[in-house]
C-alpha cells in the first residue's frame, strides 16, 4: 500500500480515500506525502461510513490485515477493526458501475477482507492483478540478472530525474 503514496503520482489528479479505524491508520508521514504530491486525501473509519459519504470510487484497493504485528490492545479489538474493513454482501448495491476490487493477496483464511462470495463477480480485479505481478516480477528478475535490458543504448532519465531518496527520515 505505501508504494502508491508517490506510485500515484504518473496521474493526473488523484483522489485517495483512505478507509480505516484511527488504530489502523495510515502513518501520518505518508498522508503528508500524498497531500504533498497533489493528491486529494479523504479519510473513513469505516466501509459503511465510506459508502454513506456519496463519494465512491469505482476502484478499491484492500490490503491484508496485519494484526499479528500489533500489541495486544489492537488484537483484543479485533472483530471490530475487521468489521469495519470488510466488505459485505448488503452493499453490492451502493457500488458504482463498474467498481473493481483489488488486493495484493494471500488473503487471510479465516476472516479476509474480501469475502470468498466476491470471487466469481465483476468485482475480482484481485485475480488479474496477481498474474500482472507474476509477470512484472518475472522481467524485473530477469533485468537485474542481466538477461534483458543488457543491449540497450538509451540515454536513460538525466542523473537530476533518477534522485530519489528511499530512505526518508521521518520527524
Amino acid at each position: 500500500v505505501h508504494s502508491k503514496v508517490d506510485g500515484l503520482k504518473i496521474f493526473k489528479k488523484v483522489i485517495v480515500d483512505l478507509v480505516a479505524p484511527p488504530e489502523l491508520a495510515f502513518p501520518e508521514s505518508y498522508k503528508s506525502q500524498m497531500i504533498e504530491n497533489g493528491f486529494e486525501v479523504r479519510e473513513y473509519a469505516s466501509i459503511e461510513e465510506y459508502l454513506q459519504s456519496g463519494k465512491v470510487s469505482n476502484c478499491w484497493y484492500f490490503t491484508r490485515l496485519q494484526l499479528e504485528r500489533m500489541g495486544d490492545e489492537i488484537r483484543d479489538r479485533e472483530n471490530d477493526l475487521r468489521k469495519a474493513v470488510t466488505f459485505q454482501k448488503k452493499w453490492m448495491a451502493e457500488l458504482p458501475e463498474g467498481t473493481k476490487f483489488y488486493h495484493p493477496l494471500p488473503r487471510h483464511r479465516e476472516r479476509p477482507v474480501i469475502p470468498t462470495f466476491l470471487d466469481d463477480t465483476p468485482l475480482n480485479g484481485w485475480e488479474g492483478q496477481a498474474i500482472n505481478g507474476y509477470f512484472t516480477r518475472t522481467i524485473e528478475l530477469a533485468l537485474v540478472a542481466g538477461k534483458l535490458g543488457h543491449d540497450f543504448n538509451g540515454a536513460g532519465l538525466p542523473a537530476a530525474d533518477r534522485v530519489m531518496p528511499f530512505i526518508k527520515e521521518i520527524p
